[in-house]
């Protein structure tokens, strides 16, 4: 892997990122042949608790669906995202001195990208909202986080994925405020959805990192030093702060991910399927899945109602 020389951090962010993507598309026969396969792709929609959802059909997913969770199978395997791991056509822009983004050689849309860390250190939200805040208000395009046990398919590497918002659901269901509005407001229709607004990037910090210090005391899970939780940051009004939109989570996969024969769904939620972007990387899953079956898969990763309620009860207090 090579990382590209760019002078400025600010300037010109997102025409470099173009011109990354456009040259790796065309030098890359690996990304080249996945993003020529999106055009085929099966989609349709379904409906949940009066949301529209888009299940995608995505092979090229499935190795994320089945990523180990075993922390010795995982400290076994070399690190994908490490640089000296990453394959020799891939190439890489800094970006806020610790991340290098990099196209997603997994991709679910066009402009897919990872933001990975130069170092190896494991997923962590502390701290995360700056870069993500940053990033956003630079290209327009929405960043995603997984966190361990809640989506991430390498929890032991920090990183980011980001991309256009157009492909994602959730960018359409914003509550409809003010827009000067600035606080928390908490939908509680499955997957369960925490919004918080705020009029500088300081005070989202300060917003987040006291909402995120809530969900393992509401769930269960107090004990566990990172919250569970996956994130969605999101362009607002230019000028004003991106909206961070927090899904709350207690497990990492459904039960019926565990299931065998007809009740076995290969479906492991991450940030992109909480925006509501359904990636479903096996045929005969997407063929059968439907809105309650897709309902009860988020209702085994997300709070239940009590715990949920807690949480909004205590976000009113923010």
């Amino acid at each position: 892997m090579e990382i590209l020389a760019r002078e400025g951090e600010e300037k010109g962010l997102l025409p470099a990122i173009r011109e990354l993507y456009a040259g790796q598309v065309r030098d890359w026969p690996l990304l080249k042949h996945r993003v020529d396969a999106l055009d085929s792709i099966r989609t349709r929609r379904v409906q949940v608790e009066g949301r529209s959802l888009l299940l995608q059909n995505n092979p090229a997913r499935l190795a994320n669906a089945v990523a180990p969770t075993d922390p010795e199978k995982i400290a076994a395997r070399p690190c994908p995202l490490l640089p000296e791991n990453m394959p020799p056509e891939q190439m890489g822009l800094p970006f806020a001195g610790e991340w290098v983004v990099v196209c997603n050689p997994l991709p679910f849309s066009r402009l897919h990208l990872v933001l990975t860390s130069r170092t190896h250190v494991p997923q962590t939200a502390r701290g995360i909202i700056r870069d993500m805040l940053r990033f956003t208000s630079l290209t327009g395009f929405i960043s995603l986080y997984n966190a361990p046990g809640s989506g991430a398919s390498i929890p032991d590497h920090l990183h980011l994925q980001a991309g256009p918002p157009g492909r994602l659901p959730l960018v359409r269901q914003l509550p409809k405020t003010g827009i000067g509005f600035t606080g928390v407001i908490s939908d509680p229709a499955l997957p369960q959805r925490i919004f918080l607004y705020a009029d500088s990037a300081q005070r989202m910090e300060t917003l987040f990192e006291r909402a995120a210090g809530m969900i393992n005391r509401c769930s269960g899970h107090a004990a566990e030093a990172e919250p569970r939780l996956n994130l969605a940051v999101i362009s607002r009004v230019e000028g004003k702060v991106p909206l961070v939109v927090v899904h709350p989570r207690t497990q990492h996969r459904p039960s019926c991910y565990y299931e065998e024969g007809e009740r076995h769904f290969m479906v492991s939620p991450g940030s992109v399927d909480m925006a509501g972007l359904v990636i479903v990387p096996r045929l005969e899953d997407f063929r059968r899945l439907d809105g309650w079956k897709l309902k009860n898969i988020f209702r085994d990763v997300c709070l239940d109602r009590g715990q949920f309620e807690c949480l909004a009860g205590e976000l009113k207090k923010i």
